[in-house]
């Protein structure tokens, strides 16, 4: 994921390789550096695709209006591109009211 500017305008760039973590990927799980790049040309095609329903899922939950979360400005060739949202995260508010867990992690459910 990386910050960039289209058109002057501010979002995040995330892009997935197969699917799979780096870590995986790097490790050979999906074969030959070669092999990786052909398989990918078909995957950022499938309607399946991780990217794709990654997209759904943030304009399933942007419809519900709870919780809030980042609004898709497009998916393009693998590419998913995102508005920003401000205030806190999820992540930081788990970390500065670890007491309140259960709460925020219920409200995200």
């Amino acid at each position: 994921m990386r910050r960039i500017r289209v058109d002057g305008r501010a979002l995040y760039a995330k892009y997935s390789l197969l699917g799979v973590s780096l870590v995986s990927l790097l490790r050979g799980a999906c074969g030959p550096w070669p092999q990786v790049r052909e398989a990918q040309r078909a995957y950022v095609l499938r309607p399946d695709a991780l990217i794709e329903r990654e997209a759904g899922q943030l304009r399933f939950l942007q419809e519900a209006g709870h919780p809030r979360v980042c609004p898709v400005a497009g998916v393009r060739r693998g590419v998913l591109f995102t508005e920003s949202v401000p205030g806190v995260s999820l992540a930081h508010l788990l970390l500065t009211r670890p007491q309140r867990s259960a709460d925020l992690l219920a409200g995200v459910l």
